[in-house]
């Protein structure tokens, strides 16, 4: 673990405006210390060797690193599910993980959130306070150690920040007795199994969970569910798997924060070859943003199965197939994503999907006027299906008995 002035200098390094602090306290003990801008190189002249504390300047000294101080242990309790994932957290054994810290992209003040009852719940500290970070000793004696040392704090909006940790805040309030319980929700599993063992998916009792306009934890969760779908092999750094769940942060219409999050909760069950940044992420994030449509995962029609239409009418030869054939909108991402190279030697997979409760003997043969309203990064590939549905029936027509036809024919005019 590296030694008081060894932090400090890590912290400078890393554009953290970093300050002297009493042993086993969190006042700095001198009336300037929100002036004080130490360098790497000036940082011993203020560290003597003896046992101290060491604090960082927060807000714009330390380019707009954010601690959201959670005070209350209700707080720290409810932190994982208000707050956006952070890697960078630390606290005491007394108190573990009660800071979360973050860099938002713009600047932000500070902002206190009390209980009647129970005083200060969470603090969103910026500019003008400072936090004792770790390696100090708290004034009971505890060490103040990372969860992870040297991680990065994760980048935020701050409105988008301020606004989760004011959540929190009613959350609390809410368990104290302060606040009025919110309007019942209810749960609605992923529709996929392939989705695993992700949260259910909370939705106004009202609300219709095929909405163009989810909510955040729903967008999550769904681009969580779509890059799980990725079936993709590895060359060299995982860049272009990188790519592929940049492309469905966009569609799924994440902020920064969340794609981050969301990013990381992928690698962790599927991990790249090399660890991406923040930065990095987001930089392939602005990249996909140059092919893809924002919120465009969302823009299909479903019906209340959570099924997209592929046409009103579909031919089976030698199978019950209905009128109307539809397929789930995960399948249709599933099929898009493991295409990579068109549809030309293409053995149509719907029939084996469970959806269509066909003769497995005989094979599928979809009209060509099928209207697939499915908006992904990968247009080429779903146009080809398009194509290859209809030279299938095409050769379908052209082999089948006069007669079969005329039979047909007769009945769709019925």
């Amino acid at each position: 673990m590296l030694t008081t002035v060894e932090a400090a200098c890590e912290f400078a390094r890393r554009g953290w405006s970093a300050i002297p602090i009493p042993y086993r306290s969190k006042n700095p003990g001198f009336d300037e210390w929100p002036l004080l801008r130490l360098t790497v190189e000036t940082i011993p002249q203020h560290f003597n060797g003896h046992p101290q504390n060491v604090g960082v300047l927060l807000g714009e000294p330390s380019g707009w690193l954010i601690d959201v101080d959670l005070d209350h242990p209700k707080a720290v309790a409810l932190a994982p599910e208000y707050l956006p994932s952070t890697p960078a957290i630390f606290g005491r054994p007394g108190n573990p993980r009660s800071h979360w810290l973050y860099r938002v992209t713009s600047p932000a003040a500070t902002k206190k959130f009390k209980s009647k009852s129970a005083g200060m719940i969470v603090e969103f500290r910026s500019t003008g306070m400072q936090t004792v970070f770790p390696p100090s000793t708290h004034e009971s004696g505890e060490p103040i150690r990372w969860e992870v040392e040297a991680a990065e704090p994760a980048i935020a909006d701050p409105e988008q920040l301020l606004d989760c940790v004011r959540r929190l805040a009613d959350a609390v309030k809410v368990e104290l007795g302060e606040k009025a319980v919110p309007k019942p929700k209810t749960t609605k599993p992923p529709r996929s199994a392939e989705q695993g063992d992700l949260p259910p998916v909370e939705t106004d009792a009202a609300a219709d969970s095929t909405s163009p306009s989810p909510n955040s934890q729903e967008r999550g969760i769904r681009c969580l569910a779509a890059m799980l779908r990725i079936n993709m092999v590895d060359h060299n750094d995982g860049s272009s798997r990188l790519y592929a769940c940049a492309c469905r942060i966009v569609e799924h219409d994440l902020d920064d924060v969340a794609a981050v999050a969301a990013l990381r909760k992928y690698a962790a069950d599927r991990a790249f070859p090399k660890t991406w940044s923040d930065d990095e992420i987001l930089a392939r994030v602005r990249d996909a943003e140059q092919v893809c449509t924002r919120g465009s995962a969302f823009q299909a029609e479903l019906d209340d199965d959570g099924l997209v239409a592929l046409g009103q009418e579909a031919g089976v030869e030698g199978g019950a197939a209905k009128a109307r054939q539809e397929i789930p909108l995960l399948f249709l991402h599933a099929l898009a994503d493991g295409c990579k190279f068109g549809f030309a030697n293409l053995a149509l997979p719907l029939q084996n999907h469970e959806d269509f409760h066909l003769d497995q003997r005989q094979p599928v043969v979809l009209r060509p006027t099928i209207d697939i309203r499915v908006q992904t990064s990968h247009h080429e590939q779903i146009r080809g299906l398009h194509d290859e549905c209809g030279r299938v029936h095409r050769r379908h027509e052209r082999n089948r008995p006069s007669h079969r036809r005329d039979e047909d024919e007769q009945d769709h005019r019925e």
